[in-house]
């Protein structure tokens, strides 16, 4: 299950630099889409893997070893 409170810090930091988080859960999977505005800071994103591992530090989800 999703954390609300971890989930609603993590998205509040985003609108600053331009970027929407959205979060779906269904089963046991979670899906998250991050959405650049027209506003977005060129410059703020972060790579995939680096992404990956803050979500799941936020939602409390254990990463899986590469195969």
């Amino acid at each position: 299950m999703i954390d609300a409170e971890r989930t609603r810090v993590l998205a509040s930091s985003l609108p600053a630099d331009g970027y929407h988080l959205g979060v779906a859960e269904a089963d046991d999977r979670v899906r998250v889409t991050i959405t650049a505005t027209p506003q977005a800071c060129a410059g703020c994103g972060v790579p995939t893997d680096l992404m990956r591992g803050i979500l799941g530090q936020a939602f409390g989800i254990p990463r899986t070893p590469s195969t």
